[in-house]
């Protein structure tokens, strides 16, 4: 049977048709549209969890020792930033027999520096405090000063060995605790569980 070219010809016809053309170049555009979609959405969401640990909103944890306690306070921090400002609130656990003490108060951050004050959130007492610390990585380290009004011949406390926050997980329920004013925990041992195993050393 003979070879028949025209044939062939008139069969590839719509490789000229403007319409075949027209579909390739939307599906090629779709096809590349949606890779890079998913590359930005990839991106982005490494970006936002990276953001995230590296930044001071959030929740912390941090221990503590006045020299009227007689055992480490373990807390539990949250601090919202907007801008340079930053509000906290935290809750001290001083023992098993006492109930967690909120504190609450504000601050600046600039750069990875955070220059805050706390007091408790009770008016018939005078405790209170600051906090200067640096953010590195996953944890904030610095100093604090405390009025602490059971040492009536020196009442101002400066801690002189360093003063670390780390970030600690909550559970879902923990963070709305905390977040409607609440304890995001009960008990002593429960804040001390949380700072153990976020700082990775046994709770003393």
């Amino acid at each position: 049977m003979p070879f028949n070219l025209s044939g062939v010809l008139s069969k590839l016809d719509f490789l000229t048709s403007e319409h075949f053309w027209t579909g390739v170049a939307v599906a090629a555009v779709v096809a590349f549209l949606h890779q890079t979609r998913d590359a930005a959405w990839s991106l982005f969401r490494r970006a936002w969890m990276t953001r995230r640990q590296f930044d001071l909103s959030g929740y912390w944890a941090g221990v503590c020792m006045l020299p009227s306690y007689a055992s480490p306070s373990f807390e539990l921090w949250r601090y919202s930033r907007s801008g340079d400002r930053v509000k906290l609130a935290f809750y001290s656990y001083s023992s098993e027999e006492l109930r967690p003490e909120k504190w609450v108060g504000g601050g600046v951050f600039r750069g990875n520096k955070l220059s805050a004050y706390y007091y408790v959130n009770d008016a018939d007492t005078p405790e209170s405090g600051t906090i200067t610390m640096e953010l590195k990585g996953l944890r904030l380290k610095g100093v604090y000063a405390q009025f602490d009004p059971r040492v009536p011949d020196d009442p101002l406390f400066v801690s002189k060995k360093g003063y670390e926050q780390v970030r600690v997980r909550l559970m879902r329920r923990q963070r709305a605790r905390m977040f409607f004013g609440l304890p995001p925990v009960a008990r002593y041992q429960q804040a001390a569980d949380l700072y153990a195993a976020a700082s990775g050393r046994p709770a003393r």
